[in-house]
């Protein structure tokens, strides 16, 4: 039985199933720190859906997530959605691969550490962007998304050396046709073996499978211009939180040319330099960046103090970055994918954030 909780308030603990595979040991530990000090409940959603019943049930309880930065952003938009995110305080135990979010936030990356800050920790009032399609971001937005422009480069490269179709009995090992699910999964295995050196990536069945499908998508749509489905980055659980092959992202498949060695031995094709890209940024109706100015890099990151959203736009060539403070950032033109925080966007034409002061509550480690 669980102690009585100090604060006068029981926690909901909820453990993605993504950090139970990764490291188990972390969340039992975890599990065990907060049930001696407070009273618990222990929820192990599967799914989505459970997920989003396990929050809308859970009373006066507090809710704290064991899981990666991934697995506490699924949290916050579901609380978001249901319209309860400003309720309560939330706590987060990081375990698994992303952890950089965690840290950004104050919370301690050590599973110990962590623990007892949610217990003994400071509560933060802290802003948030919603974009119009519901989607947040706790901490910074980049565009474009980091490697998805590099891997599309890839993937076209791939497509003309391999053609979208691969003759019957050719390409696999043991005559397996390229073109059919069997000789696709062994093209898979063999190229994934090929690239083993890639640290931190695990190739999995499932993750072949949606990876495999990714292929596909993007074989039939090669003009570009009608992107495939978006990829999977809000299933709680999902594959990518425990440093596979991301679900149809830009960072999973194909693998690029910088991590896996061509099947002949030969050197890995180099890739080009980064012309820059070419979108309208809009910053509360005065326009920052326009299509006759390439930037390299556009980041929004959200101020703890005034909640409000603090631009940086990076040209191309010489030149100093373009700095704005806002409350509304649009983003319009050819289709593009950002970073939102950990998750990676499907292609979109426009998107709009807008700042949320003091819009939620983070239990932090006490400052010093």
């Amino acid at each position: 039985m669980s102690a009585p909780d100090p604060t006068g308030r029981s926690l909901l603990v909820l453990i993605d199933p993504a950090a139970r595979r990764a490291d188990g040991e972390a969340v039992r530990i975890a599990r065990d720190v907060l049930s001696a000090a407070a009273a618990t409940k222990i929820c192990l959603p599967e799914t989505a859906p459970e997920l989003a019943r396990a929050l809308a049930r859970r009373g006066a309880r507090r809710p704290v997530v064991i899981g990666d930065d991934r697995a506490f952003l699924r949290v916050v938009s579901e609380l978001r959605r249901q319209e309860t995110l400003a309720d309560a305080p939330l706590s987060l135990v990081p375990v698994g691969t992303a952890r950089t979010l965690a840290a950004t936030l104050g919370v301690p990356t050590g599973t110990v550490d962590a623990a007892r800050t949610v217990l003994d920790g400071e509560e933060r009032r802290l802003g948030l962007l919603v974009d119009d399609g519901g989607g947040v971001v706790l901490d910074a937005l980049r565009l474009p998304a980091e490697g998805a422009g590099r891997d599309a480069r890839t993937a076209e490269g791939d497509r003309a050396a391999h053609g979208s179709r691969t003759p019957a009995g050719a390409g696999a090992p043991g005559g397996a046709s390229g073109g059919t699910p069997a000789g696709g999964l062994a093209g898979l295995t063999q190229r994934v073996g090929s690239g083993a050196s890639a640290a931190g990536r695990r190739w999995t069945p499932a993750a072949g499978l949606r990876a495999l499908a990714a292929r596909a998508v993007g074989q039939r749509n090669g003009n570009g211009r009608e992107p495939g489905p978006p990829p999977v980055v809000t299933e709680w659980g999902a594959e990518d939180a425990t440093g596979g092959w991301e679900s149809g992202g830009a960072e999973g498949w194909p693998p690029t040319t910088e991590e896996t060695a061509h099947g002949d031995g030969g050197p890995a094709a180099t890739t080009p330099p980064d012309p820059g890209f070419r979108l309208r940024v809009e910053a509360d109706g005065v326009l920052l960046a326009d299509l006759d100015g390439p930037a390299t890099q556009v980041r929004v990151v959200t101020d703890p103090t005034s909640g409000l959203a603090q631009v940086v736009i990076r040209p191309r060539g010489p030149g100093e970055p373009l700095h704005a403070e806002a409350r509304s950032v649009r983003v319009w033109g050819s289709d593009f994918r950002y970073r939102a925080d950990a998750l990676l966007s499907a292609p979109v034409r426009q998107r709009t954030w807008t700042a949320h002061p003091d819009a939620w509550r983070l239990i932090t480690a006490p400052l010093p």
